[in-house]
């Protein structure tokens, strides 16, 4: 495995949206990229977490949500880590 000193650090401090400015970017989306953009919004998840969500992972009944997977360079897989 390579490992290049300081490669996965930040170049740019990454931009806060105002919920204005967050409003103006979910209107300009279309279906299912503005749904995708509320659950990341709201949720916090990644978006190869979003992509592997099915209606199984919701528990309607307790209001929760388990995120066993992820889609990874087309492939549904265990997420990142178990705390994720």
């Amino acid at each position: 495995m390579v490992r290049v000193k300081g490669g996965s650090k930040r170049r740019l401090r990454p931009k806060t949206l105002t919920v204005d400015e967050f409003e103006l970017v979910v209107a300009t989306l279309k279906e299912p990229y503005r749904t995708m953009v509320y659950i990341a919004q709201c949720l916090g998840l990644r978006v190869s977490e979003i992509a592997a969500l099915r209606w199984d992972d919701f528990d309607f009944e307790k209001n929760q949500l388990l995120v066993p997977s992820s889609f990874v360079s087309g492939r549904v897989d265990d997420v990142k880590t178990e705390y994720s």
